[in-house]
């Protein structure tokens, strides 16, 4: 072949060239070409669209991670008002209190365990504004959910000990008046 032509096998419509030899299949159909380009546009779409999705859904995450680190710092301080009432009591003759003090004791120890992990766990998130930091906090949510339920959980469970506790002291003080007051009654109404 010389340099500078043509050769047979090239069709040249309006200034391009489309070679047949090479490419046989480039005889698509108009509908053809509109279905490829319509598969392009959509695959587009879905990736735009995934995106958008995932922008909305961490677009809150430094607003979510506050909102657990002031539960975490409620409900600690919500621990440390009731160890506060429970250490002016004077308990140490409480019979209910010594039974229940080894309860308490383990309550609380577990309970700041988990809320230094909690702390710990959403601290790493905090002030990232990466997009990295949004997809770990995305993908580690319901773990976190987990861990801020498993605080609720101690909290409850201590505030339980504290209700059951003064439930039986209150119980007793009741029965030590009834016993108080029954001689009394009975004291009074023989001398009436």
């Amino acid at each position: 072949m010389e340099p500078g032509r043509v050769p047979k096998d090239f069709i040249i419509k309006s200034g391009t060239r489309l070679c047949k030899a090479a490419c046989p299949a480039c005889d698509d159909s108009p509908l053809s070409t509109t279905g490829n380009i319509t598969g392009i546009l959509t695959f587009t779409l879905g990736l735009i669209a995934s995106c958008v999705a995932f922008f909305f859904i961490t677009r809150n995450a430094n607003t979510e991670i506050q909102s657990l680190l002031d539960i975490v710092n409620e409900t600690e301080n919500h621990i440390i008002q009731m160890a506060k009432h429970i250490g002016r009591l004077d308990l140490r003759h409480s019979p209910d209190f010594v039974e229940m003090r080894n309860l308490l004791i383990d309550s609380l120890r577990r309970f700041k365990e988990a809320q230094r992990e909690t702390r710990t766990h959403l601290k790493s998130f905090e002030k990232s504004g990466s997009p990295w930091t949004y997809i770990r906090w995305w993908y580690m949510e319901k773990e976190t959910a987990a861990q801020i339920a498993r605080l609720q959980g101690y909290n409850q469970r201590i505030t339980a000990i504290q209700l059951t506790f003064l439930l039986r002291t209150t119980d007793n003080q009741s029965n030590e008046i009834l016993k108080n007051i029954i001689p009394v009654r009975e004291d009074l109404e023989n001398k009436g």
